[in-house]
């Protein structure tokens, strides 16, 4: 009834044998457990079902309780008698726990924040936070080795603790918590633009939202990053929260979204718009998906509200992948792209819209991008409200005109293809908030300490430059320190009034807090202008840089999550066993990791007096092993703590392991099957590619097809003659890509044939 099971689990087995009667016997077998077991089914009407219980132990016959050991490949097999065959099926016995590893956090803006880590099998997404208990949990569906949470509605500049945790098929757990120090993040004080993006569900929306963040980064602005719930519909707000409370606004539709801007955000647009906002709406099929009768998402209302809210008709559809754009003489946006600027699409037919300024508006529309296409067409609109909306104090810009820019195509497509940073289109984008805004955010530069410096003073010399928009000053700046590349961050010192740097007390000697050893730290410049409304301008180091002070490492490594295990599994007390993890000292110090050690009891002895366990070669994340002779362990259940010392000489917190220790026993495993067999496919669900594993007791002729739930045959992955033993065959999506969806593989041999699920994932 399943593909994988835990050691202690329950399989449940099924027979389909429409001539006979109840009950059954089916054989059941295990590399374990070779000589096997009976299982009795019974059933009526040709169903017949049985469980058989399975556990790691050691074989005994006839008690009705299968051995297996985790890597095991059970086996179940029928006889027919009329007419005469064999069936059977497979499961593999899989225990371990996922490890988890490359843990990160990425903060969004001041309300939200990205968790990504690895799996080394498909498990779940579990986030476990808080600013001061962790107890807040947010989840990713489904199963996979990447694991993506978003995190929304949190604090503004505040640093929130957390765990990730991800779970097997078999239910087998593993909680990374950073040895019980608990990880890091910390959002943004609350900024003055706002990007709304679509959900970031996909590598393609992911690789878009770091254009934008790339530009950002280039042009000194702090970003917060409305998306996932929060952006359908988002909070509109008043002057001190929702987007309202912005300065700008940027919007970026979903390209693959009809329409591109869902009903509930049209509100939200009005609202905006009708409050004094300052907004940039961004998106390839806009006015297509609103208005065109061709677009599976149009009705009249949408189109009416295309040309009310966004000021804008539509006309046409514009194809094309490669072409320019132009800006127009004259326009405060768009003059300094009057000789074109380049433009890929970022996916197939992401190209541009044909609109103008509608009629009819309360404001004043002008035409400020034409394309390159024969006809020219119009692909952008500056709008200006005629009078003053909302009432002062109401929103950012309550009480002032509105200000909307319409670009009908992709800003992400400008200039150079890719993310990273492309100066005609950061240009672009600097130009159409400068207009938003009615002036420039100052511009900061960190000069000192240079990415890649190792410091090993105790007092460093912080220099930087500070610029802000003709006839305005700096007003004040602060700057942060992190440690962790970026996750979190921490006050390092704040100023009234420009200057060009200060003197960084590392020891926290002069009363500020200490900063602690890391190869991943980064600094963060953010100036603040005397304008009306006041601007800041933020930048990030251009690089990570060391502290390698001595006495400043201080926490010890820990073990890796999830890589603790012994092998064999469950250990014999008559046999040898391995015991193997790795541990790491990453974002704790970053010293080299020189010394393991574990010991056995209900609690771990005082660092230092464990067992030595054997360490690689000394790095910040190392493997360590070692071999536990025959009799270490007492029949039963087991706890082994492990932990590590680093070159600084810091022990790390203890790491419990949970072992099975059978009694002695003869497990034999041969090296060639002694029957047929047929595994389970490996990864099962799968995307993209799977391994079959089957193996041959003779020489014989073997077929192994793809079914779907029809019985069709979708695929024949192999046909001919082999030679005994064990063999592998690849399912993969193929000249024409698989559909989602369950399908049976079914292997025949000379004398047999064999049957197992699998399940294709997009």
């Amino acid at each position: 009834d399943r593909f994988d099971y835990a050691l202690g689990d329950t399989v449940g087995v099924e027979v389909l044998d429409g001539n006979a009667a109840s009950p059954l016997t089916v054989t059941a077998s295990s590399p374990t457990d070779p000589w096997g077991e009976s299982v009795t089914l019974t059933g009526s009407n040709g169903v017949f079902h049985g469980t058989l219980v399975i556990a790691p132990s050691i074989p005994n016959p006839s008690d009705h309780v299968l051995a297996v050991s985790s890597g095991d490949a059970i086996t179940v097999a029928y006889a027919d008698h009329s007419p005469a065959a064999t069936v059977s099926a497979q499961a593999t016995i899989h225990s371990r726990a996922p490890t988890i590893s490359n843990v990160m956090a990425q903060t969004l803006g001041s309300t939200s924040a990205l968790v990504t880590w690895s799996t080394d099998q498909p498990a779940s997404s579990r986030v476990s936070f808080g600013s001061t208990v962790l107890g807040s949990i947010a989840d990713s569906s489904g199963y996979s080795n990447t694991h993506t949470v978003l995190l929304t509605h949190l604090l503004p500049n505040t640093t929130y603790r957390y765990d990730v945790e991800s779970v097997n098929l078999l239910g087998s757990v593993t909680r990374d918590s950073l040895g019980g120090t608990h990880r890091s993040f910390t959002t943004r004080p609350k900024a003055q633009i706002a990007l709304v993006m679509p959900h970031l569900s996909s590598s393609f929306l992911a690789t878009l939202l770091a254009t934008w963040s790339n530009a950002f980064k280039a042009l000194s602005w702090n970003v917060d990053v409305v998306t996932g719930g929060d952006a359908d519909p988002p909070v509109v707000g008043n002057a001190s929260a929702g987007l309202a409370s912005y300065a700008a606004v940027i919007w970026q539709c979903d390209p693959d979204g009809y329409p591109a801007i869902s009903d509930a955000q049209r509100t939200a647009i009005d609202s905006l718009l009708n409050g004094g906002a300052r907004l940039l709406i961004v998106g390839h099929d806009i006015g297509f998906s609103l208005s065109d009768a061709a677009s599976p998402s149009y009705t009249q209302e949408r189109e009416l509200w295309l040309e009310t809210g966004l000021k804008t008709r539509y006309y046409s559809d514009v194809y094309g992948p490669n072409f320019h754009f132009y800006g127009q003489p004259g326009d405060p946006a768009t003059n300094d792209f009057v000789p074109g600027v380049s433009y890929q699409e970022i996916r197939e037919y992401a190209t541009s819209d044909n609109v103008r300024p509608a009629p009819n508006t309360d404001g004043i529309g002008t035409v400020d991008w034409i394309d390159d296409q024969s006809p020219l067409d119009s692909t952008g609109v500056r709008w200006e409200s005629n009078a003053p909306k909302g009432s002062p104090g109401s929103a950012f810009w309550g009480g002032q005109k509105s200000r909307l820019l319409g670009m009908f195509f992709e800003w992400a497509g400008l200039g150079v293809s890719g993310a990273a940073h492309s100066p005609p289109r950061t240009a672009v984008l600097e130009h159409a908030v400068d207009w938003l805004l009615g002036h420039k955010p100052p511009v900061a530069t960190i000069t000192s300490p240079a990415p890649g410096q190792s410091i090993t003073d105790s007092f460093v010399p912080v220099l930087y430059s500070m610029t802000p928009d003709s006839g305005l000053a700096i007003a004040s700046r602060s700057v942060y320190a992190s440690y962790d590349g970026g996750a979190s961050w921490t006050l390092v010192d704040t100023h009234p009034g420009p200057d060009s740097g200060f003197i960084w007390d590392l020891g926290g000697v002069l009363g500020g807090p200490a900063a602690p050893n890391s190869q991943h730290v980064l600094l963060k410049l953010v100036a603040t202008d005397n304008g009306a409304p006041a601007l800041r301008g933020e930048t990030t180091l251009d690089g990570e840089f060391a502290l390698n002070r001595s006495g400043g490492d201080t926490r010890g490594p820990v073990a890796v999550a999830g890589s603790a295990r012994v092998t064999p599994e469950p250990v014999r007390a008559d046999s040898s066993a391995t015991l193997l993890a790795s541990f790491s000292d990453a974002t704790l110090g970053d010293s080299p990791v020189v010394q393991a050690e574990y010991s056995m009891g209900p609690s771990p002895v005082a660092a230092g007096s464990g067992a030595a366990m054997v360490v690689g070669t000394p790095a910040v994340t190392a493997n360590a092993s070692v071999a536990l002779a025959a009799g270490s362990f007492s029949v039963g259940s087991s706890t082994l703590w492990l932990r590590a010392r680093d070159q600084a000489g810091n022990w790390g917190q203890a790491t419990g392991l949970s072992v099975t220790v059978n009694s002695a026993g003869v497990v034999a495993i041969g090296d060639a099957p002694h029957v047929d067999f047929l595994a389970a496919p490996q990864p099962n669900p799968f995307r993209g590619s799977a391994q079959i594993r089957f193996g041959l007791a003779r020489p014989g002729t073997v077929e192994i097809g793809l079914y779907d739930l029809r019985g069709r045959l979708v695929r024949t992955l192999l046909s001919g003659a082999l030679a005994p033993g064990v063999h592998n065959a690849r399912l993969d999506g193929g000249r024409e890509k698989l559909r989602a969806g369950v399908y049976f593989l079914r292997m025949t041999t000379s004398g047999s044939s064999f049957n197992t699920k699998i399940v294709a994932l997009e």
